[in-house]
């Protein structure tokens, strides 16, 4: 009977640990080829476009003055036309990237918004995707 239950705590131990390392860890994010990486088949990712009449670093630097506005949210990587941030949800504190690649001969921005963990996210990354929009033409 001791060992049943020794047994059942390692595989609880083991099953935390892949859980949490699958949540700290990042999705497929960063470019290729030009383009941001595309959305699994799941509804927890959101790829959008933001379009810009200024040049490339007024616009970078309006984004960027979104991204600080918004809450608990931490650059991560700026790297020559590419943003990547980190949104953590406000109740349950999930993990999601959050992805910015300028393309400035278009004079637009692709965004991609995607959670670390899970199937869906009940709309959070398409209403933070919305609210960048806004906030971005607001400015």
């Amino acid at each position: 009977m001791r060992w049943i239950l020794l047994t059942l705590i390692v595989l609880l131990a083991l099953a935390a640990g892949l859980h949490l390392a699958v949540r700290l860890a990042p999705s497929a994010t960063g470019f290729q080829d030009g383009r941001l990486r595309p959305c699994p088949d799941r509804p927890n990712c959101v790829m959008a476009s933001l379009v810009y009449e200024d040049d490339r670093d007024s616009a970078g630097e309006r984004l960027q003055a979104v991204m600080r506005e918004m809450p608990r949210t931490e650059l991560l990587e700026r790297d020559n036309g590419y943003l990547h941030y980190l949104a953590r949800t406000p109740l349950l504190r999930f993990r999601d990237d959050v992805e910015f690649l300028f393309h400035p001969d278009e004079k637009r921005i692709d965004v991609r918004s995607a959670s670390r963990l899970g199937y869906s996210d009940l709309g959070a990354n398409r209403a933070r995707v919305e609210e960048i929009q806004r906030a971005f033409e607001a400015r």
